[in-house]
């Protein structure tokens, strides 16, 4: 989440099993991020992506990604942030 690592990638920098540095990370990213009281603060447009991978070794897959597209300050929406100005105009 933070170092843009997978948890594989952690868990043997750490040199800890997978599912140990899984736990490690899911509590982290919780406090951080779900139990955050400000985490919606400023908020005022979001954008939702819905995505499935068929035929996995693991039956269909389904992930849906809510993103904050709200524009920041005076920037012209194509120089909003990372990944804005494709999204935002998809809405």
């Amino acid at each position: 989440m933070v170092d843009h690592l997978t948890v594989s990638r952690a868990a043997a920098g750490l040199g800890v099993s997978w599912h140990t540095a899984n736990s490690a990370i899911i509590a982290e990213g919780k406090r951080r991020l779900i139990d955050a009281p400000g985490r919606f603060n400023g908020v005022t447009t979001i954008g939702v992506d819905e995505h499935v991978w068929r035929h996995t070794w693991l039956g269909d897959k389904y992930v849906t990604v809510i993103i904050d597209l709200t524009r920041r300050g005076n920037r012209p929406r194509q120089a909003a942030g990372h990944g804005r100005g494709a999204l935002e105009g998809c809405l």
